[in-house]
């Protein structure tokens, strides 16, 4: 028995996957999970079930998060990679989206690895903000889009749709944000009182609005160079057999990378305007 962390009750706490185990469902085909830390000098990892806290949930508070995850993986991996790209700004639009459901869960994430104590989210402090987004979660409230704003951008390349990026704490143009990622995925969240840029706002996850998700590829420069050396040793690293599905799809990105001459994403050009 200990104190839950969202309800604090004293109660029996279980094995809480901090990221949904339901939107990791794209990276368990081989039977592990691909994390890279974007930290220099760390190499990406293989978690064989994804990162998870027996400290922080008790059974309820945990299922209380279930509605949310589960819209938000039907969404992200079943709905949005089959809408069409606008290719002049590399965004892809999704007019009918949950808006509560979505920023909420991607709160849910973000509040998790804040109290969690686990080493990969040793950059995720909240301070202040902990209170606030926990008191948005406990009454189901996604507040206003001015509120913990996020922008979303998804990984159209074979590499980034096969990896999740490690959270890391950044500031942009003297602004906290704080990065997550899901499988395909990473979403930008400020989490400073100073007001983003207008343009940057209008991209954000808002009520009542359609919502625009920012393209963006990892197969080019310093993540790809340094994941590849994973997936070509993959009988050592990953736990692998050698020339694995994931090491043959990995040398396709490459050959595909080096055939094209890509401008900067829009998910780049947008979080460096914030």
């Amino acid at each position: 028995m200990a104190i839950c962390r969202f309800c604090f009750q004293e109660k029996k706490l279980i094995k809480a996957h901090v990221i949904p185990r339901c939107l990791l469902e794209p990276l368990k085909a081989g039977g592990t999970i691909t994390r890279y830390s974007g930290e220099r000098g760390i190499l990406p990892a293989r978690v064989p079930t994804g990162d998870y806290d027996t400290t922080i949930l008790c059974g309820s508070c945990d299922s209380s998060f279930s509605a949310w995850e589960d819209y938000t993986a039907d969404l992200l991996h079943k709905i949005v990679p089959h809408l069409p790209i606008f290719s002049a700004r590399r965004i892809s639009v999704a007019h009918d989206f949950k808006y509560p459901d979505l920023k909420l869960c991607i709160l849910s994430v973000l509040w998790k690895m804040s109290v969690s104590k686990r080493e990969p989210f040793k950059h995720i402090e909240l301070g202040p903000h902990e209170k606030i987004i926990h008191r948005m979660l406990q009454s189901r409230d996604p507040g206003a889009q001015s509120e913990f704003p996020i922008l979303v951008s998804r990984f159209t390349d074979t590499l980034g749709m096969l990896t999740m990026w490690g959270p890391e704490r950044i500031k942009i143009h003297g602004l906290n944000v704080l990065t997550i990622g899901l499988p395909g995925y990473r979403m930008y969240i400020k989490v400073d009182r100073r007001p983003l840029s207008p343009g940057v706002l209008h991209n954000c996850l808002a009520p009542d609005k359609p919502l625009v998700i920012l393209l963006d590829r990892m197969d080019i420069g310093r993540p790809y160079e340094r994941i590849k050396f994973v997936y070509q040793n993959a009988d050592l690293s990953l736990g692998l057999r050698k020339k694995s599905r994931y090491a043959r799809r990995i040398r396709l990105s490459a050959s595909e990378s080096k055939r094209r001459q890509l401008r900067p994403s829009a998910a780049s050009q947008s979080a460096r305007s914030l």
